[in-house]
């Protein structure tokens, strides 16, 4: 297999579905603002797909088929190893919410966390209760407990509609947030 990415501002943009093609990547963390977005997208994947022409030892041909995009080779490294590489349709209902959750994370790690420590929040709150076995996955528990009692709290008092503060999805958002971390959290220490 040749890999050929061929991108430009007009070939990677999907006129008639007004989308960037479902395995392209949808969140691009450093936009350059002097550059349009559709134009710096494709700079993006030329290079991307150029890093997997290298890693899977192919040829990189920069060729004239728009249509080419290594595809194949992407899927292929996908399905070597999951950890490798894994692009999300934010087409698909369940990946879309994914990406919520991962922008979601983002925006508050930027205000919560240290820089050096995405976790310092919740390792910060731990030390700071000083509680003999709280640690930072029990505060990250805390933070779940707070959701599901709000939400609890809104059915009890039947504003689930018409909330007087976040919408309910941005609590169920938060509470999926907080999952993942806990999830982290266990993860750091090997904890089942």
């Amino acid at each position: 297999m040749t890999c050929q990415p061929s991108y430009t501002a007009s070939t990677i943009f999907d006129s008639k579905a007004n989308t960037l093609p479902y395995w392209s990547a949808h969140v691009i963390a450093g936009i350059n603002v002097n550059k349009d977005p559709i134009e710096f997208a494709a700079e993006q994947l030329n290079e991307a797909y150029s890093m997997v022409c290298r890693i899977q030892k192919k040829p990189h041909v920069v060729g004239s088929d728009p249509t080419c995009r290594c595809k194949e080779a992407v899927d292929s490294l996908a399905q070597e190893d999951d950890h490798a590489l894994i692009t999300l349709d934010e087409n698909d209902p369940f990946e879309s919410v994914l990406v919520d959750i991962i922008r979601m994370n983002r925006r508050k790690r930027a205000d919560y966390a240290a820089d050096a420590d995405i976790f310092s929040n919740f390792r910060d709150t731990a030390s700071m209760l000083g509680l003999s076995g709280f640690s930072e996955r029990e505060s990250a528990l805390f933070n779940i407990l707070q959701k599901i009692a709000r939400l609890k709290s809104l059915r009890a008092n039947g504003r689930m509609d018409n909330p007087n503060n976040e919408s309910v999805a941005d609590t169920v958002l938060d509470l999926a947030v907080y999952s993942v971390i806990y999830l982290a959290l266990m993860r750091e220490v090997n904890v089942d």
